[in-house]
């Protein structure tokens, strides 16, 4: 009976499928992302870019208050968390708080990310705000990676720290995180200057082999309840795979038990293909809204553990934003900043015209 109502509710809505741009024939490839983590460039001991060492966590900076205010701030509001001067939380309110402790941005001169501006120098625009660019940790070129500059010496989001490690895990275990990229019309995996590139969310688990790389050449079905993230065209150059940058990007996610969404603004994407599947980097300008509201909505707990202040790091993104620069204010609401990724091939495989909105509606979705 299910069956049947969908395919009524299909025949009957008259739901079309978001246009795909016209491709010239030849292969298509399919990927899943498998994992993400922050673009930063590390030494080895943070010795090139924290030299005066990594964050003051917030514990820290409870601790720098004079004891009377720790003592007073206890007794009325509890927590250690609640330390703004009204008993405001540091993760669900950071801009009600000013940390005690100075604040360590990176000084490296290398990062990972792409080159947004245009310009030579980070010099302001009529849609950026002035800024240092940085020296392309891979290969010739400047580029703009600022959300770097604010958390690369955070412990929690390096390489090794437990926001980095939870997202990690988080991100191939949640199909939330699922993202699909589909590459048609390629002639050649190597050399092509003309291919289609689309992006979706993706619904289906993913699976590892015994030696617990992610199984590639497995199905992956497209989330029909979801709007296609998006289409552009791009170039394969040497088998690395470079799109025309796409204007606005929304991809969902869970991370540390949260669900929300991802923006992205002159979304850039760079992947070396393999037999298997693809490494590489995806950047642009995160609108910084709902980067903090990710933060905002979680647990306190999660911010000791990753061994960060949250109300230091808040005020930095402000004032390090350098993309979607308001014209009234002359302020940036976006930052500039670069994400690794990995995926492996995958088989992708597009719903029904209308069947998953119908069933979503059927479901009370």
């Amino acid at each position: 009976m299910l069956a049947a109502a969908v395919l009524a509710a299909v025949a009957g809505s008259g739901t079309v499928a978001a246009p795909v741009p016209t491709t010239p024939p030849g292969e298509t490839i399919g990927l899943v992302l498998t994992m993400e983590r922050p673009g930063h460039w590390e030494s080895p001991h943070a010795e090139v870019e924290c030299p005066d060492g990594l964050q003051h966590t917030e514990k820290d900076n409870w601790n720098a208050l004079d004891e009377s205010v720790r003592e007073q701030r206890s007794q009325r509001f509890g927590h250690r968390w609640n330390r703004g001067p009204n008993g405001e939380n540091s993760t669900a309110l950071p801009w009600a708080i000013e940390d005690p402790l100075p604040y360590k941005a990176v000084r490296s001169k290398l990062a990972h990310g792409f080159d947004l501006d245009g310009t030579a120098d980070g010099s302001a625009t009529a849609t950026t705000c002035s800024h240092r660019k940085y020296e392309s940790a891979d290969g010739p070129g400047l580029v703009d990676n600022q959300l770097y500059r604010a958390m690369g010496c955070t412990k929690g989001w390096r390489s090794t720290g437990a926001a980095a490690g939870y997202r990690m895990m988080e991100f191939p275990q949640y199909s939330q995180n699922r993202t699909l990229i589909e590459i048609t019309g390629v002639n050649d995996e190597h050399n092509d200057d003309n291919v289609a590139v689309s992006i979706y969310k993706g619904r289906d688990p993913l699976l590892k082999r015994g030696d617990e790389a992610f199984r590639p050449g497995l199905s992956q079905r497209v989330d029909g309840r979801v709007p296609p993230i998006a289409h552009t065209r791009g170039r394969i150059d040497d088998g690395v795979l470079t799109i025309d940058p796409i204007p606005y990007a929304r991809f969902t996610m869970r991370w540390n038990v949260r669900t929300g969404t991802r923006d992205w603004y002159d979304l850039h994407l760079r992947l070396k293909l393999t037999e298997e599947g693809a490494t590489g980097l995806m950047g642009g300008y995160q609108d910084l809204e709902n980067y903090w509201l990710m933060y905002r909505r979680g647990l306190s707990v999660s911010v000791d553990n990753s061994a960060w202040s949250p109300p230091s790091m808040y005020a930095a993104t402000l004032r390090l934003a350098d993309g979607r620069r308001d014209p009234e204010t002359g302020r940036c609401t976006a930052i500039s900043s670069s994400l690794k990724i990995e995926a492996v091939r995958t088989f992708i495989v597009h719903p029904p015209l209308g069947y998953d909105a119908a069933l979503a509606d059927l479901r009370g979705y």
